[in-house]
């Protein structure tokens, strides 16, 4: 709340709250209706926004009532980011819509636009009889704001632009290779659909802290995004939420091993490789952290991609008053913005390239790639292909290893990828172990 207070105070945009259930991770945020409305008591002039309302969970007409209320009591100011939802567990809401929730989304967007406008939808109601629908009390504008939100799958990003609805989108299944291919998929989509390609309005979330440059921040900033990944695990612990949540996206295997499960048996020393890979992704490439100068090659970077606005995640785990320290920053930087002319940059992370002597077999070079176009949906670009310059992600990374492990027929450590992230260099270490595990077979054969 003291966030949206200063936000609104400083003419930010936007404030966004998202819908989480049965998790501590994000579990402050069940509703976005009644964390909107209270915002909304709170704040003058402020645009306030659900990121996201998990559509499939509800019955459009409740959802389209709810919104066209906060509509009106907020002086026209809402928006709403609908997602299709990917956790299993979340679905004890909704279980018969699990299958379907992507085709019953875009039922209900087209619904909930419709009862928006005043038109009448058709129910049965208690006595088995049907009736038109129409809500009250009417919103104040004719068209409600719309975004989905996209994890990166480009199917997402097509039917967003098609819809004429704006993306919500994060870097957790994609990186800044493939983010303008994406928002490239959307645009074209618009222009197909006959609107303005132009006109459709791309959010991008970033983590951020802004004011202290960024070797100095990582210490107040580190301990505690460390803690945020790590309990974000407990909503990929189950095989069925993992698979949902894009590590299988491009896979045809049902869940119930180890490669559908990657999250399964971690040793504590892998786990802790996984949260350190994805920390140094997010502070480092991913991230809007630290000075003035720095963030301004972020938002360069974000604005050659295509992205028209970035939603700034500030509730990981920071105490409040260094949240506010950061928005303050955040509302200096932003000031300065329509001075600055920022050139987009090439900033690397501490991940480099890797190189062996040893050399992988074309069998094992095969049984990569094809885990790798498992995982990520292409196989890699030559043999210096990075896999998470590849948009790789952490729960990715372990969900390759496993499938190369189970095809080789060997035990690799889950964290195999996270160690040798360019393919020949994975190819090659992959076909040693191979060769190191049939010759402690054969001497065991022999005894």
């Amino acid at each position: 709340m003291e966030a949206a207070r200063f936000a609104d105070a400083e003419g930010f945009e936007a404030v966004w709250t998202p819908e989480r259930h049965f998790a501590p991770f994000g579990g402050l945020y069940a509703c976005p209706a009644i964390t909107s409305a209270a915002v909304i008591t709170a704040t003058q002039r402020i645009a306030v926004r659900a990121g996201s309302v998990t559509l499939p969970l509800h019955d459009a007409i409740r959802v389209a009532e709810e919104w066209a209320m906060l509509d009106r009591l907020s002086g026209g100011r809402v928006g709403v980011s609908f997602a299709s939802g990917w956790h299993d567990r979340d679905f004890a809401l909704a279980p018969d819509r699990y299958a379907r929730r992507r085709e019953i989304m875009a039922e209900q967007i087209r619904e909930v636009r419709r009862l928006w406008r005043g038109e009448s939808v058709v129910r049965c109601g208690g006595s088995g009889r049907e009736t038109e629908l129409r809500i009250f009390p009417r919103p104040l504008r004719g068209e409600i704001p719309v975004w989905v939100t996209a994890a990166g799958t480009e199917e997402t990003f097509r039917r967003a632009g098609e819809w004429g609805a704006g993306v919500l989108t994060h870097m957790l299944g994609q990186n800044w290779n493939r983010l303008p291919e994406r928002i490239a998929v959307y645009r074209k989509a618009r222009e197909t659909a006959g609107l303005d390609p132009a006109a459709g309005n791309v959010t991008l979330m970033l983590h951020t802290w802004v004011g202290e440059e960024r070797r100095i921040l990582r210490k107040r900033v580190e301990p505690v995004m460390r803690r945020y990944i790590e309990e974000s695990f407990s909503l990929l612990g189950d095989a069925a939420s993992a698979w949902e949540h894009g590590a299988y996206r491009h896979a045809s295997r049902p869940p119930g091993d180890r490669a559908a499960d990657p999250l399964r048996g971690l040793t504590p020393g892998e786990r802790a490789q996984i949260v350190e890979c994805a920390f140094e992704r997010y502070f480092e490439d991913e991230g809007l952290f630290g000075s003035a100068e720095e963030a301004g090659e972020v938002v360069a970077r974000a604005r050659a991609a295509g992205v028209d606005e970035i939603a700034c995640l500030i509730d990981f785990g920071l105490p409040e008053e260094d949240v506010l320290e950061g928005l303050r920053g955040l509302a200096e930087f932003s000031r300065g913005q329509t001075a600055a002319r920022w050139e987009p940059g090439v900033r690397r992370s501490a991940r480099g390239q890797q190189h062996t002597a040893v050399i992988a077999d074309d069998a094992t070079w095969l049984v990569v790639a094809e885990a790798w176009l498992e995982v990520l949906g292409e196989e890699p670009q030559g043999r210096e292909a990075h896999f998470f310059d590849c948009g790789g992600n952490s729960l990715q990374a372990v969900t390759c290893a496993a499938l190369i492990a189970e095809r080789l027929g060997i035990e690799i450590p889950a964290t195999l990828v996270f160690e040798h992230p360019v393919a020949w260099t994975l190819a090659a270490e992959a076909a040693q172990r191979s060769r190191d595990a049939g010759e402690a077979s054969c001497s065991f054969s022999r005894g």
